[in-house]
């Protein structure tokens, strides 16, 4: 079946070239975004292109200004107001660095005590008793207060983080005094203010050292994804945010273009769970409802307000229209050192290919999205890291 998408307010529903809805796309539902909740309206004919129907039958029920605000296909509503940012970093080695395989924990645990060390005016007080843990930087970063928390995550502690750090794919141990270490820091929500601090607190870090030696670094430069320099240590200023991803720029024509078959290329463990239980094995709704429980948390809790998605229709056709055809996934372990835990914990995955086909269109928004906001445990060290092949 051929289709098409009918453009609406910028977001984009697929029907077929008859303008008819198939069997499985009537069940499909969409909301209108404003309503309390979302309101759902099951797809008809009366939403057919070039005037056929005129829409009448969704006119008369809920009138032009009803119309004209935005529809998110399947029921996406708040992904508009969903924002993530990439950055490129560029340590300057000053001293010899020694530094293990999989650089993401020590990336991560260096800037959170630079942060706390610049920011912390109570110390000796953890951040869940500290007074001022509901406007601290360091906290809402590293913490999650339970006031970043929305209704359906209040009672629970393992928040995901407003971050993601992507450590160099290189097998390098050392490097050398005026050499670079280059990786990839995500901020996403309102982490993205605060792009200043986290920049300054790399500079900390950089004169407390890193690794085995401590051995010191300096913050060369930070760039956007493009290439735009927003810091450099010359001028020592910084200019502005860069670009700026929203999640409806993801629900354009380009990406719901009709897609059979996809490649997921697993570059760093990805840690998915099954009942509440680490797999290695990974099919399609599996993948998906990972992705969906992660982008759901990250924008409720550091975006402006939660999606009103209906997952289960949703994984239902996951379930339905898209196979397997290709797996070459194995588990790969890593551990990493815990100062607060003082043990050592494993932090391994699954990494390789796996191939899907199917009806694939609906899914590809949130499966780009998660090209940058990585997919299971451990992300703010690296892991989950994927590339998609079409």
């Amino acid at each position: 079946m051929s289709l098409f998408p009918l453009q609406i307010n910028q977001f984009y529903i697929r029907i077929n070239r008859n303008n008819e809805f198939n069997s499985i796309a009537q069940e499909f539902p969409f909301y209108l975004c404003g309503f309390p909740g979302g309101l759902r309206v099951p797809l008809t004919q009366s939403l057919s292109p070039k005037g056929r129907g005129q829409g009448e039958g969704f006119n008369s029920a809920f009138g032009k200004e009803g119309i004209e605000k935005a529809v998110m296909k399947d029921g996406a509503c708040g992904i508009d107001k969903f924002q993530f940012a990439a950055y490129s970093f560029y340590l300057e080695a000053i001293d010899s660095l020694e530094l293990p395989l999989y650089k993401g924990s020590t990336l991560r645990g260096g800037f959170g005590h630079a942060l706390k060390n610049i920011l912390c005016l109570h110390r000796k007080q953890s951040c869940e008793k500290c007074s001022l843990n509901k406007t601290c930087v360091y906290a809402y970063i590293f913490e999650n207060p339970q006031s970043a928390a929305g209704s359906q995550q209040k009672q629970t502690s393992n928040l995901p983080h407003p971050f993601v750090i992507e450590p160099p794919l290189e097998n390098k141990l050392k490097y050398q005094p005026g050499e670079l270490l280059i990786f990839e820091l995500i901020l996403i929500g309102r982490a993205i203010d605060y792009l200043p601090y986290i920049i300054f607190s790399f500079q900390e870090f950089g004169r407390a050292g890193i690794g085995k030696k401590r051995g010191r670094f300096s913050l060369a430069k930070v760039t956007t994804e493009s290439g735009e320099v927003i810091y450099d240590r010359e001028t020592n200023g910084i200019q502005g945010q860069g670009n700026i991803h929203y999640g409806s720029d993801f629900f354009g024509q380009q990406n719901m273009a009709l897609t059979k078959k996809a490649a997921i290329y697993f570059l760093t463990p990805a840690r998915l769970k099954v009942d509440g239980h680490l797999t290695p094995e990974l099919d399609f709704p599996t993948l998906m409802r990972n992705l969906l429980r992660r982008i759901s948390w990250l924008a409720e809790i550091h975006g402006d307000r939660p999606l009103e998605i209906d997952y289960q229709s949703l994984l239902s056709r996951a379930e339905l229209l898209v196979k397997t055809t290709f797996s070459g996934l194995g588990w790969k372990d890593w551990e990493r050192y815990s100062l607060r835990q003082n043990t050592r914990m494993k932090m391994g995955g699954i990494i390789g290919k796996i191939t899907f086909e199917g009806e694939l269109s609906e899914f590809m928004p949130y499966l780009m999205m998660g090209e940058y906001l990585h997919i299971g445990k451990g992300t703010v060290y690296g892991n989950g890291k994927y590339r998609i092949e079409l």
